[in-house]
């Protein structure tokens, strides 16, 4: 079996819903098939500032292993972090990724961590 390599990997949207979390932010949930068949989940948070910190808290806290954490700069200033986490029982390996921009969070999974990875690269040039 040859392995796909990342560049020749394209995303097609699937599906998208939006609603309102319990906290009060509005969300996008899409998902979108690899070329390959493989099928990514993104959601976004739009959050008031209020809202943002309590909603990062909740999407995290429950993590059962974290992989990577760093922040995200832009000119040398401070605009965010992003986390790469587990939330299974045997949290070998990463699942989700999740990052923040301004009051929005990015939360991208799929059973394929590799290409989850791609579609962040690729994100949002799609």
């Amino acid at each position: 079996v040859q392995k796909v390599k990342p560049q020749d990997i394209s995303f097609q949207e699937e599906s998208a819903v939006h609603g309102v979390t319990e906290d009060g932010c509005e969300f996008s949930s899409t998902a979108w098939e690899a070329s390959d068949g493989v099928v990514v989940f993104l959601k976004i948070y739009y959050c008031k500032p209020a809202n943002a910190q309590k909603v990062w808290q909740r999407l995290t806290n429950e993590a059962t292993k974290v992989f990577e954490k760093k922040a995200l700069t832009k000119l040398g200033k401070r605009t965010g972090q992003r986390i790469v986490v587990s939330f299974s029982d045997d949290p070998k390996n990463p699942e989700v990724i999740l990052w923040t921009e301004s009051n929005e969070i990015y939360k991208v999974e799929s059973k394929s961590f590799e290409h989850a990875l791609v579609f962040e690269k690729k994100f949002p040039n799609l």
